[in-house]
């Protein structure tokens, strides 16, 4: 018997439940390292979102003849979560306040959502693609892939203000909004090249909120 992640049963709170746990272990493995070694730990969980960002077009269902004309959309910036997959190498250097004050409250906020509402693991839909037969096992390659690249969204930034490597601050909180909007432009220029220049996606498609993510 194939087992699926569905809202509110067994494998929605497994998951939740790991995710608990994978950040009390990461804690009780950071607390007796040194900064320095945290500081490089995080980096290299961020690099690992990073790779698994780009290396999914190689596995099911990205892989299949249900999305060839749009595998190569399924790594651009197509939504807020891959933005800040693939920005999160970078902004991790910065020193700019602003940049990783975004960094820290929405790689947070859009990792716990994840997992509460975790859209991409329940559907029997990709890319609003009716193709796909039934739902991905809980525990295959993509829905493994899928929660571990969100959870590192939320765990990098988690471990930065627990070891103290970023302090957000009230005079700069009404940046963090203004910073998602600008993101949500990216996405919206993201999606006209997509869909106008390289043709990846179907005109008819363009803002399809059953077809794109």
């Amino acid at each position: 018997m194939i087992m699926y992640v569905e809202y509110f049963k067994l494998f929605y709170f497994v998951y939740i439940a790991l995710g608990i746990l994978m950040t009390i272990g990461l804690v009780m493995f950071l607390n007796n390292k040194t900064q320095k070694f945290r500081y490089w730990f995080i980096f290299g969980m961020i690099m690992f979102a990073f790779i698994i960002h780009f290396l999914k077009i190689f596995i099911y269902p990205y892989n299949t003849h249900i999305a060839p004309d749009h595998i190569l959309s399924k790594i651009s910036l197509e939504n807020i979560c891959a933005v800040s997959t693939v920005a999160f190498p970078f902004l991790y250097f910065t020193k700019n306040k602003t940049l990783k004050d975004y960094m820290v409250m929405v790689g947070i906020a859009s990792g716990i959502l994840t997992f509460l509402v975790p859209v991409d693991a329940v559907s029997d839909t990709f890319n609003g693609n009716m193709n796909v037969i039934g739902q991905r096992s809980a525990f295959s390659l993509e829905i493994i892939r899928f929660y571990t690249a969100h959870y590192i969204l939320f765990a990098a930034p988690f471990l930065m203000m627990h070891y103290k490597m970023h302090k957000l601050s009230v005079e700069r909180v009404f940046r963090a909004p203004l910073m998602l909007i600008a993101v949500l432009v990216i996405i919206f220029i993201n999606e006209l090249i997509i869909t106008y220049v390289t043709g990846w996606v179907p005109k008819d498609q363009f803002f399809d909120v059953d077809g794109r993510n």
